[in-house]
């Protein structure tokens, strides 16, 4: 439904709900590992129409993706906070992706 690139986000429609999609991290045989998180119609627009609140949003929940590892389920409660507040919510606990730290 909509898309800024493949590692990006993507919003998409499944069973008539809005879901934010994420690709975060790899299984164990380097699949990509995806996970939703449901969207409201204005949690769309708000991503839509910004790129700054499409970035930070994805540095939230690329930690919640670490987290997951190779086969576990993410914090499904912090990652619907992230992506509840359209972005705005990402400052609320500050975690960098692991890829930031070396």
């Amino acid at each position: 439904m909509f898309s800024r690139g493949h590692w990006m986000p993507s919003v998409i429609t499944e069973g008539g709900s809005l879901l934010l999609d994420v690709i975060g991290g790899a299984d164990a045989l380097h699949d990509f590992r995806r996970f939703t998180v449901p969207l409201r119609e204005d949690h769309l627009d708000a991503l839509r129409s910004s790129l700054r609140r499409r970035l930070l949003l994805h540095a939230a929940l690329l930690p919640l993706c670490d987290d997951a590892g190779i086969r576990g389920p993410w914090d499904e409660r912090a990652a619907l906070l992230s992506a509840g507040a359209s972005g705005s919510g990402c400052t609320a606990r500050p975690r960098s992706h692991r890829s930031a730290r070396r």
